[in-house]
């Protein structure tokens, strides 16, 4: 089962890593420029907006040691593009997926108001799609469980700077090898 607190990890990564760019919404947004991002080392790609940062927070003094691998990419409207890889050092009961998911969600949106949580695959693999809201604006992904790991993609966005089209570029081009 996953522990609550990893939201809590989490949110406060991307709190002390987001940026305040300023903009305008009486200005166009510039044209992304995306580049897909291939770790070999861990397995994946998936397409940014521009080269990621990185970071990796580890707790294993809780009840369920694990590893958090970040990858995230900001465009100057305040949108996040993020990638958590979850890694435990323990195993992880995946003898249903789709429950691990739901209980992941759930835990992810602790914080903050559950709008959407959607059973999805994901290729081969089961997954949630869901949309937090927030004080400050939304969550919006999709949780992908691959063997023990947990893949969060998500993009985080003030209400008024929502780009479907770049959502679901990100979250589509997602592919694990």
């Amino acid at each position: 089962m996953v522990v609550g607190i990893l939201s809590s990890i989490v949110l406060a990564a991307l709190s002390n890593t987001s940026g305040s760019a300023s903009s305008s919404s009486e200005l166009p947004a510039p044209e992304i420029v995306w580049t897909t991002y291939n770790s070999a080392d861990e397995g994946f790609s998936i397409d940014f907006p521009s080269l990621p940062a990185t970071d990796v927070m580890e707790d294993y003094a809780g009840s369920l040691p694990f590893r958090i691998k970040m990858w995230f990419s900001y465009e100057d409207n305040d949108n996040v593009f993020s990638v958590y890889k979850y890694e435990f050092s323990q195993p992880v009961d995946v003898s249903s997926p789709e429950t691990e998911l739901s209980e992941y969600v759930q835990s992810y949106a602790r914080d903050g108001k559950l709008l959407r949580s959607t059973p999805i695959q994901h290729g081969i693999y089961p997954a949630v799609d869901f949309l937090i809201q927030y004080d400050d604006g939304f969550f919006k992904g999709r949780a992908v469980l691959v063997e023990e790991e947990i893949y969060n993609l998500q993009l985080s966005y003030p209400e008024e700077f929502y780009n479907d089209e770049n959502y679901s570029r990100f979250i589509n081009s997602f592919e694990v090898h």
